[in-house]
């Protein structure tokens, strides 16, 4: 937790450099490599089952068309670890936050999953990332004091594109693993995903 926190300390702090990563080792590096920078989205092995659960919730939400209800998407292993509490491991969310609304989180992840398979990676399209922003559902976070909070993403600086840290032999998502899980998704099954994705490395 302690590396998370300088890295992003170091994160705001820097300049930013734009890099173009290899789309498949950028997952498997940010699954199986990363433990010590997320060790709550870790199993025993150190490996991040949190980002093969969204990986999976990807498949299912497609594989059906999107029409999952309440009772599908309530036994998926995503569920799972965006219900547990902070001191489950593994668990979604972040090192002192989980997600408040777990419906609320899943209905914005499947907005993601239609607009990423509909439209692509829209990196450079700011109004089109901030009309996402408005049509998907909010953001919602509760941290270990109970205090909650909505996270504003419009207009925020690289919305959009996956921040990387560099991070022992290669590089880390930071931010954007739901968008990381899809694209690799839809790229393992045809879809209009380049082997290498743009990210922005801050730190």
């Amino acid at each position: 937790m302690l590396v998370l926190a300088k890295t992003v300390r170091r994160a705001l702090a820097g300049v930013p450099r734009f890099l173009w990563l290899d789309m498949e080792k950028l997952y498997c590096f940010t699954r199986d490599s990363t433990a010590e920078l997320r060790p709550w989205m870790c199993d025993e092995n150190g490996v991040a089952v949190v980002l093969d659960a969204r990986y999976a919730f990807t498949d299912l939400y497609l594989e059906r068309n999107g029409r999952l209800d309440d009772r599908d998407t309530q036994r998926t292993r995503y569920w799972q670890y965006i219900t547990a509490p902070l001191s489950a491991h593994p668990r979604d969310g972040g090192a002192t936050w989980q997600y408040s609304d777990p419906q609320l989180q899943v209905q914005r992840f499947m907005v993601l999953i239609r607009s990423l398979r509909e439209h692509g990676y829209r990196w450079r399209d700011t109004r089109f990332l901030n009309r996402f922003e408005q049509e998907a559902a909010p953001h919602c976070e509760r941290n270990s004091a109970g205090a909650e909070q909505q996270v504003n993403y419009i207009g925020r600086r690289w919305a959009g594109v996956l921040s990387v840290v560099r991070h022992g032999s290669y590089y880390s998502v930071l931010n954007g693993l739901h968008r990381l899980a899809v694209l690799k998704y839809l790229r393992d099954h045809g879809g209009l995903v380049p082997g290498r994705v743009l990210t922005v490395r801050v730190g």
